[in-house]
């Protein structure tokens, strides 16, 4: 595997005193939750003002007549000149640019936005680093894969400084959290970036990207069930709004399962039945029960009985779903809700497991530093679907780093 070392890394520093994995200390591992506070996630409402077609001005305190913004003479027969912030007034929200910068198994990914009453994205850059190659038989990051994490770090946080971002924040999940060698990783992270990294919990990923795929007004409001299948682990979370059901993280992710299969190249279909068989045996014996009992909760709470809607977000779901488009390039907007049916997820997986390397790069939508990891991807999502009887997946473009950026929409500058 040939991996293109992005300009200006380089692996220097020592971890920071203190920095470390933190413990989400919200539910224990698989549990049902109850209501959590979404404060740090929720907008602001939108603004009515007086420059706007049929507005009727407000009342000032301590008068009876209307102000208009326009500047009417409502304003001069009480021979004030208002200025500035007014008590009891709305005042417009003014856009807060942010970053987030995630540090995945699989690759980094940068992530600018405007935060005002929503999050408006304004640059996004991934580079794959495969930060988990050679990592799992003995949890040791390898020295090559920190050193490509650090100079792709560096790079994207020069990108977000100069795109203005006034608040950076820099993450990193599954491979970060198991590594027995996590320190050398933060010290080469935190040189790169010029500022702290936190190791976030499973737990805590799943919430960020449960509330991000809510900043789309389609699931605002709607039950759902979130699937996102990383490179190292995969988050599973049930709610709907507010309301966190159940969530929980689970150490099965795309690259994880490829480090642990030796696949041929071409894939043979023996190879393909083990990984089926592999998916379906950890869900049995580690999510399963669980699960099942959360979807059935979930879906007994209304009076239809609608099942919550699957919903996936990531990486390999947004590939899956530039595939069914034949998209070469990125089109947020085209990849928002494309529906994977069983059936057509199922002749995906078919289709990738009989070609080989060379041949599914050059499949439209797969891009080629893809090619291999999305064969154990897609069938992640292929055995949870039909393990969970779900219906077909709506693939949502908003996840962990838009849940992510919120948290720095209070957040004083700088940080």
């Amino acid at each position: 595997m040939r991996f293109d070392l992005p300009q200006g890394g380089r692996k220097t520093g020592s971890v920071q005193a203190g920095l470390g994995l933190k413990q989400n200390r919200g539910a224990r591992r698989g549990s049902v939750v109850g209501p959590r506070s979404s404060a740090e996630f929720r907008g602001t409402s939108p603004v009515t003002s007086g420059d706007q077609p049929g507005a009727k001005g407000v009342f000032l305190p301590g008068t009876a007549k209307p102000f208009s913004a326009r500047g009417s003479p409502n304003c001069l027969r009480e021979k004030r000149l208002v200025t500035g912030p007014q008590p009891g007034l709305i005042q417009p929200v003014r856009p807060v640019r942010a970053a987030v910068i995630d540090v995945g198994t699989n690759s980094v990914k940068l992530l600018v936005a405007d935060l005002d009453d929503g999050v408006r994205p304004v640059l996004e850059r991934g580079i794959q680093t495969r930060l988990g190659q050679g990592f799992y038989p003995d949890r040791r990051l390898q020295p090559e894969a920190i050193a490509r994490t650090a100079a792709a770090v560096r790079q994207l946080a020069d990108e977000a400084r100069k795109a203005g971002a006034q608040r950076l924040k820099v993450f990193a999940t599954s491979a970060a959290r198991e590594a027995r060698n996590r320190d050398a990783l933060l010290g080469a992270l935190e040189a790169a970036a010029g500022l702290p990294v936190k190791v976030i919990s499973g737990e805590q990923e799943a919430e960020w990207a449960f509330h991000g795929v809510r900043t789309h007004p389609q699931w605002a409001t709607e039950p759902i069930v979130l699937v996102e299948v990383g490179g190292g682990s995969t988050q599973i979370l049930v709610g709907q709004a507010d309301q966190i059901r159940f969530r929980d993280s689970y150490p099965l992710g795309a690259v994880r399962l490829w480090e642990q299969l030796e696949v041929s190249d071409p894939p043979k279909p023996a190879e393909l039945a083990k990984a089926r068989q592999q998916v379906r045996s950890f869900l049995k014996q580690n999510a399963l029960h669980l699960l099942l009992d959360a979807l059935q909760r979930e879906t007994a709470r209304h009076s239809q009985h609608h099942q919550p809607l699957p919903v996936a977000v990531g990486g390999t779901a947004t590939t899956l779903a530039r595939m069914e488009l034949q998209m070469d390039s990125y089109d947020r907007d085209r990849i928002e809700s494309v529906l994977l049916t069983p059936e057509r997820l199922q002749r995906r997986v078919e289709q990738l497991w009989t070609l080989p390397l060379a041949q599914r790069r050059q499949l439209p939508g797969l891009p080629p530093e893809r090619a291999d990891v999305i064969l154990t991807g897609a069938v992640i999502y292929e055995q949870l679907q039909a393990e969970l009887d779900l219906q077909a997946w709506r693939v949502s473009t908003r996840g962990l780093r838009f849940g992510a950026i919120q948290a720095l929409r209070n957040a004083p500058p700088g940080s």
